[in-house]
């Protein structure tokens, strides 16, 4: 019978399958594009945040204000391509959590995504995710933070239907992944809370050991998805 691991559990067994060969190594050198890349964007946004406070006329500061340039199309791109890199790394770490004993191919990890068994895919669901979540918070705050949890498995249930050789749409994907969460937003919610201190410590690192910490992240994430769908694939047969 399967049972659900703790968070305590699934952080261990991370940490284990991270130890396992040289996956943590292979692993950080994966995380080295997707990282250099949000430090370049993050220079650019400091110089682009002192070009725009350079322009403040203070004497007139609710003109100045509402002239600044909006930035909203140049966030959905940096968060489109952040989410090209990150979920071939993820998928990358899904199958780590499932066979740790597997060689890890960084550079082929951090491409995974750009060919045409998974570019569109993930595309549409990097797309139609965010279209549904914010209509979600337009609406109200909660009905968005339900959204963003229920979709939250999009893409690892996209992985899982196109890996065993089914034709899984963005939208099927998005329907899976709000089914596999059905009762476990909180849990999620929870596991992230317990991971607040890596948070915390990237943000004090002003992200520049990213690369670092983050396979163990992607572990426990993958091994929290691993953990619920192997319960209700259980429950289904047991009903």
């Amino acid at each position: 019978m399967t049972t659900l691991l703790t968070r305590r559990e699934i952080k261990r067994q991370a940490k284990e399958k991270l130890r396992t060969n040289d996956n943590w190594r292979q692993l950080m050198i994966a995380n080295v594009v997707p990282w250099l890349i949000a430090v370049i964007m993050m220079i650019l946004a400091l110089f682009e945040a002192h070009a725009i406070l350079s322009q403040i006329d203070y004497n007139n500061l609710v003109d100045s204000l509402n002239n600044l340039p909006q930035n909203g199309s140049q966030s959905l791109i940096e968060s489109l391509v952040a989410t090209m890199f990150a979920q071939g790394i993820a998928f990358t770490a899904l199958e780590t959590w499932r066979n740790p004993d597997q060689a890890i191919k960084p550079w082929a990890a951090v491409f995974r995504v750009f060919n045409g068994r998974w570019f569109w895919g993930v595309l549409a669901v990097w797309f139609l995710g965010t279209v549904f979540q914010e209509l979600g918070f337009i609406l109200f705050i909660i009905p968005g933070i339900l959204l963003s949890y229920g979709l939250s498995q999009s893409y690892y249930a996209l992985y899982d239907a196109r890996k065993d050789g089914q034709s899984s749409t963005a939208f099927s994907a998005l329907v899976a992944s709000w089914r596999v969460m059905r009762g476990f937003k909180l849990d999620l919610f929870v596991l992230q809370l317990s991971l607040l201190g890596w948070t915390i410590l990237q943000i004090l690192t002003l992200h520049l050991l990213d690369f670092a910490i983050n396979p163990y992240l992607q572990l426990v994430y993958a091994g929290f998805y691993e953990n619920v769908r192997n319960y209700q694939a259980q429950q289904q047969v047991q009903q």
